[in-house]
C-alpha cells in the first residue's frame, strides 16, 4: 500500500496502520514527480487501484494517472456539486481505467466495519484517528481547524 499526504503527521500514523510506503506531497512537489515515484514503486506499473478520499478535484485527476493499465480508480471524496477538474478521457480509455465512485454503503458493510474495529482494537492506533474533541456549540471551530489541518480529524462530543 502505498499512501499520498502533505501532512507528515498522517504519513507517520499510515506508516502505523501497515503502510508499505509513503509519499510526501511536500518533497513530490508536481503531479508528475509523484507518478513517477508510483510507477518506481510498482516496477513501472502504477497502482492496481487507487483510493481517492481527499475531496481534492485534482487528486481525482491525478489518481487516474497513479493506476496501472486495467487498474482501478475509487472515489470517495469528491461530493461537493460544481467542482470540475479537466481530465484526457482518452487516456481512460487507452488504458481501461475503471472508475468507481462509492457515495453511501450497503448496511452489510456497516457491521463488517464494526467487526473489523472490533477485531483490531488492540493491535491498530484507532485512537490516533480522532485527535481533537469539540463540543457541539464549538462545530465552527471544529471544522475550520479541520479545514486548516490543525487537527488530523475532529469528533464532537453531545453532552
Amino acid at each position: 500500500m502505498i499512501v499520498i499526504d502533505a501532512d507528515p503527521s498522517r504519513l507517520a500514523l499510515a506508516q502505523e496502520f501497515g503502510a508499505d510506503h509513503v509519499l510526501n506531497m511536500k518533497e513530490l512537489a508536481t503531479k508528475e514527480e509523484r507518478v513517477q515515484a508510483v510507477k518506481a514503486l510498482t516496477k513501472g506499473r502504477g497502482a492496481d487501484v487507487c483510493l481517492e478520499v481527499a475531496g481534492v478535484t485534482v487528486a481525482f485527476a491525478e489518481g487516474i494517472e497513479l493506476v496501472c493499465s486495467g487498474g482501478k480508480l475509487v472515489t470517495m471524496g469528491n461530493v461537493t456539486p460544481g467542482k470540475t477538474v479537466a481530465i484526457d478521457p482518452g487516456y481512460i480509455t487507452r488504458n481501461q481505467i475503471s472508475i468507481l465512485p462509492i457515495m453511501r454503503y450497503h448496511p452489510r458493510y456497516l457491521n463488517k466495519s464494526l467487526q473489523f474495529l472490533s477485531d483490531n482494537i488492540d493491535t491498530l492506533p484507532f485512537h490516533k484517528m480522532m485527535d481533537a474533541e469539540y463540543s457541539l456549540d464549538c462545530v465552527e471551530k471544529a471544522l475550520s481547524d479541520s479545514m486548516e489541518r490543525k487537527v488530523t480529524r475532529a469528533s464532537i462530543v453531545m453532552e
